[in-house]
């Protein structure tokens, strides 16, 4: 079983620091084990782009999941924020797997002091997989 869908996300700071709930991507990947992150910025954007996975509702738990730079074979160093620059183009592919997670996702923010990236049109593409059937 797989499922594949895109978020597109645009914040100019104009509304103060924070844009939340604009901000969150929570995704329900509940029967899911595998899952691949592409986030694409054609103009960079300034901030952290922050992952997460929870075994319940908002409860964080990086132990059960691991997502890793698709370009490191190694899969020895877990992702959990990536940080952005403009006025520079992204690209990056993260894979890693969710078996037993309830939700994981994505927040356009800092995870620490909670403020929203700056940046237009950061797209991040999402492709979960269950290898059961």
């Amino acid at each position: 079983m797989y499922q594949q869908f895109q978020k597109i996300y645009t914040y100019n700071g104009s509304g103060g620091a924070y844009n939340y709930p604009a901000d969150w991507f929570p995704i329900n990947v509940a029967g899911y084990d595998t899952i691949a992150i592409t986030v694409e910025a054609p103009t960079g954007w300034i901030g952290t782009i922050s992952f997460w996975g929870g075994a319940n509702n908002d409860e964080s738990s990086p132990a059960l999941w691991s997502l890793n730079d698709a370009e490191d074979a190694s899969l020895v160093s877990q992702i959990e924020t990536v940080s952005g620059s403009t006025p520079s183009a992204f690209t990056r592919n993260y894979r890693g797997s969710v078996a037993g997670l309830a939700e994981f996702g994505f927040y356009f923010a800092n995870p620490t002091t909670y403020v929203s990236v700056v940046g237009t049109a950061i797209k991040v593409s999402v492709g979960i997989y269950a290898s059961a059937k």
